[in-house]
């Protein structure tokens, strides 16, 4: 199910991933395989938090940088 919520976060990650990498990511694309490196990361969380109003701590980027297990933790950690 799509909720504002989750549609928010979806919107916001997307955005602050093309901003980075400037590419739009898929649901399966990882960050790292798509030419990230730790200065982008921080970046990316920096983006995320602008568009959002939530944090995107680095360690969640870090442990997968898979797009829906990001965007799957933001959820969990912003709105449980």
């Amino acid at each position: 199910m799509i909720t504002p919520d989750r549609l928010l976060l979806e919107q916001s990650l997307r955005q602050a991933w093309s901003d980075v990498l400037g590419i739009q990511p898929s649901i399966d694309n990882n960050f790292f395989e798509d030419g990230g490196d730790s200065l982008s990361a921080v970046e990316l969380s920096v983006r995320y938090e602008e568009y959002s109003g939530h944090e995107l701590p680095l360690a969640m980027l870090f442990s997968s940088g898979n797009f829906k297990d990001i965007l799957d933790s933001c959820l969990s950690d912003n709105y449980e």
